[in-house]
């Protein structure tokens, strides 16, 4: 009977630990950003853009924005990718750094293309008003 009551406070405490592990730092939505560009999930990496919202937002404009500003971005992937020939296949982040505030992020990541190539870029981030960490596309 211990045995049994051991092994299930042991696996309670395994599931406690895996339950709490965190993908809201700012490499885990770099990498969700750009892993929704390689799928071509447009919308997807839309709604990872940090917005600020004012209190007399109307929601659905800001839906239909939103909409077309994902058109916009296949669009231009699109092109991009038949000027230059290759296409993202993978994204790992490889360091952050956090500013003193800990409400921004620079993020350098590693992509790699279809054609073998590898490129090394920055990509800016910060809190929302949830917590949650965003794309910076601000100045």
């Amino acid at each position: 009977m211990r045995k049994i009551i051991r092994m299930s406070f042991m696996l309670a405490v395994t599931m406690v630990l895996f339950a709490c592990g965190n993908d809201n730092t700012p490499s885990a939505a770099a990498e969700k950003a750009a892993k929704c560009l390689i799928d071509e999930d447009y919308e997807g990496y839309v709604d990872m853009l940090f917005i600020t919202e004012k209190a007399d937002t109307d929601k659905a404009k800001l839906e239909e924005q939103k909409a077309q500003y994902a058109a916009a971005l296949k669009d231009k992937m699109a092109k991009s990718i038949e000027k230059e020939g290759k296409k993202m296949t993978s994204v790992k982040a490889v360091s952050e750094e956090l500013s003193e505030d800990g409400e921004k992020a620079t993020v350098t990541m590693n992509i790699k293309y279809d054609d073998g190539s590898e490129k090394t870029d920055t990509t800016k981030l910060r809190k929302d008003k949830d917590g949650n960490w965003k794309l910076d596309v601000g100045k």
